[in-house]
């Protein structure tokens, strides 16, 4: 009966043991970017232009490019330096979900390549 309970009881420790280092999955912090009025803006922040987006190093990343610009302007999306682009223009009332980890730490540019002037800085920190 003793090597019975002890058996049971290294077993469960086992578990436990195992159970505890699983790691732990972050859930992506989500960033969305509207473009319209040939500028990039935060839902949050209408009224500020092309801004500034800050990320952390390593933390999981779903940013959602939405064109809400009226008539036909396309837009595209990409980040300088991370590999991380729209696979299309996006035409109004289109998005485009980017899924990403910024790896490395910096400033980085982000913009239209369709349009100069809407371009704005990613900080990794």
């Amino acid at each position: 009966m003793f090597l019975a309970g002890f058996i049971a009881g290294v077993l469960t420790l086992t578990v436990v043991a195992f159970a505890g280092s699983k790691q732990r999955t972050v859930p992506p912090r989500e960033v969305v970017l509207v473009a319209k009025s040939i500028a990039f803006y935060l839902p949050d922040q209408p009224g500020k232009p092309n801004p500034t987006v800050t990320l952390k190093k390593g933390e999981p990343v779903k940013l959602v490019v939405r064109n809400d610009e009226p008539g036909k302007v396309l837009h595209c999306f990409t980040i300088t330096g991370l590999n991380v682009k729209t696979s299309e223009d996006l035409a109004t009332g289109q998005s485009e979900t980017l899924n990403f980890t910024p790896k490395k730490k910096g400033t980085f540019a982000y913009a239209c390549l369709l349009h100069p002037s809407m371009t704005g800085k990613l900080v990794v920190q």
